[in-house]
């Protein structure tokens, strides 16, 4: 029953892809919360960690990573970054039937100087904030083979008159992993949807498809014997061609880990292209918590810091 269940599931991430990939235009811009990703170990890996990441870490970009987890678990993200912009998430999954369930929520907000048509300041300020919430599921094909899909929806404010709108979209992905596990491979499709964010005559923003592929490999003899993992991403974009990433992960301890990750940006220094953070690990009884951090600096944009709290049981 469950192996049919995942084929289904795969066959209808098929078929949302496909149908946002022939709608012209379909993935540009607008609704970039949904883009987002809001996991702080992805960040410190360069923005990546797809084949790496596990659980409600994975949601955001790859539902597939639900199935991993074992039981219930619960996470909190805070983000700040490019001075007022604040982003929260909030994320909540449980196994069900042999399938594990998720729902989350993320907003998003931020503030700027009204100008009048001429570009002069009014004195006044604009408040922008969206809300986005998904709900999806993550089914285990077998020990080595996850997939998963959910669906997503956003609400947009931005302060403008005729500029609130809601729009929906699907997400999928599937991980497996090879050679006992120390190769991993990861890939997912989000925000396939027909709609537009935004439509109004002088705005008409399609829904922001996005595919991501990542790899890992995890040294599995010597001294770094399950303590030193590589990984590898791509990230395309319908309006852009690809962003490339790599990160690197060492485990100091059973519950320290040491991360840093390059992001390639075009027209940054290479300082403003590397990321770099740390996850601390804590057992009580049957709760297992997670802390993670990371830093990221965005050229003469600031700098990111990002913060995320998880407990699984």
């Amino acid at each position: 029953m469950k192996k049919i269940l995942a084929i289904i599931l795969f066959a209808v991430m098929l078929a949302g892809a496909a149908q946002a990939f022939e709608t012209i235009g379909t993935g540009r811009t607008g609704a970039q919360l949904l883009r987002m990703n809001m996991s702080a170990h992805s960040l410190a890996l360069g923005g990546g960690g797809l084949a790496v990441l596990t659980g409600l870490d994975a949601f955001c970009m790859n539902p597939a990573g639900l199935a991993q987890i074992e039981h219930m678990e619960i996470s909190f993200s805070h983000n700040e970054m490019f001075g007022d912009v604040r982003a929260e998430y909030l994320a909540f999954a449980k196994k069900y039937f042999g399938m594990v369930f998720g729902i989350d929520l993320r907003g998003i907000t931020f503030t700027m100087d009204e100008r009048d048509n001429t570009g002069l300041d009014t004195g006044e300020s604009l408040h922008f904030y969206n809300i986005a919430g998904s709900f999806g599921v993550g089914i285990s094909v077998n020990k080595n083979l996850f997939i998963g899909g959910s669906a997503s929806g956003i609400y947009e404010h931005t302060g403008l008159d005729g500029y609130d709108d809601f729009n929906w979209g699907f997400n999928g992905g599937l991980k497996f992993m090879l050679l006992d596990q120390k190769i991993k491979v990861a890939a997912s499709v989000r925000n396939a949807s027909t709609t537009r964010v935004g439509f109004t005559e002088s705005r008409d923003f399609p829904m922001p498809l996005t595919a991501n592929a990542g790899i890992s490999y995890t040294f599995r003899n010597g001294e770094m014997k399950d303590k030193l993992i590589l990984a590898a991403d791509i990230e395309g974009y319908w309006e852009q061609s690809y962003t490339l990433s790599g990160g690197v992960e060492y485990l100091w301890t059973d519950w320290l880990s040491l991360r840093a990750g390059y992001r390639h940006k075009e027209d940054y220094d290479l300082l403003d292209c590397i990321s770099f953070g740390f996850g601390v690990r804590e057992k009580i009884k049957k709760l297992d918590g997670h802390l993670d951090y990371a830093y990221a600096p965005y050229g003469d944009m600031g700098a990111t810091h990002r913060i995320s709290y998880g407990l699984s049981w």
